[in-house]
């Protein structure tokens, strides 16, 4: 009975084994998105959605023209917030034509359907209650901040959304946006991630390149979008 008991117990892992197992876990999660999103948060996706959110997670230039009602804000919303957990010091920047149209996201999509009042995710409205993830809004600016040194915040695309950096940019409904000031603010604000391993001199090499997110509706072939996405 002592053995079968000795048996049953859990096993206790050394700090050395956690680690390890960690940074396993950590990898499998950054590779596949979309199983962080099922498995970790307890979201629901539907076949397309997980396509999406593998695609983000491994290129680092993406475009997703999609027909309206197909959920892309929702994916984003997904993609932001599993970005910003799973990528400690992550800035994500979400550009549109308006303040306000690039706010819905973190307001709409993250806080009220992933984290507040519907709930989507238990785990993402725990961390809220516990305070590691914190909504900030002032004039239609959103800005969610996470204590591992995260942060997703709402800017507009024009000459007002200069001096910001961050490591990835989503712009969305882009087919509204001026491709002039795709060019010379949204992509010039991009930068690598800074992560501890960086500080020592022997991985100083190494970065990771920032990414690009384009998202919108459908419109004619004249538009830029289209042209950049063939491109």
């Amino acid at each position: 009975e002592r053995k079968s008991r000795e048996k049953k117990k859990k096993k206790r892992f050394s700090e050395e084994e956690q680690r390890q197992h960690t940074i396993e876990w950590t990898t499998y999660y950054r590779r596949n998105l979309h199983v962080f999103v099922e498995e970790y948060l307890g979201i629901k996706l539907k076949f397309f959605q997980r396509c999406m959110l593998y695609l983000m997670g491994r290129y680092r230039v993406i475009v997703f023209i999609m027909s309206r009602g197909a959920g892309k804000t929702f994916v984003t919303g997904c993609y932001a917030i599993s970005t910003a957990l799973l990528y400690p010091n992550s800035e994500i920047a979400i550009a549109s034509l308006t303040l306000t149209q690039a706010s819905l996201i973190i307001k709409d999509k993250i806080d009220k359907e992933l984290c507040g009042d519907l709930a989507l995710s238990p785990i993402l409205k725990y961390l809220k209650e516990q305070g590691y993830l914190e909504f900030k809004y002032d004039k239609d600016r959103a800005e969610c901040k996470l204590k591992n040194g995260s942060k997703i915040f709402s800017i507009v695309c024009d000459e007002s959304g200069r001096g910001a950096r961050a490591t990835c940019v989503i712009i969305d409904e882009a087919r509204l946006v001026k491709k002039k000031s795709v060019d010379s603010i949204m992509i010039p604000m991009l930068r690598p991630r800074v992560f501890p391993a960086r500080l020592n001199p022997q991985y100083s090499d190494y970065f990771e390149e920032p990414q690009q997110i384009y998202i919108s509706s459908a419109k004619t072939k004249d538009n830029w979008l289209y042209r950049f996405m063939i491109k």
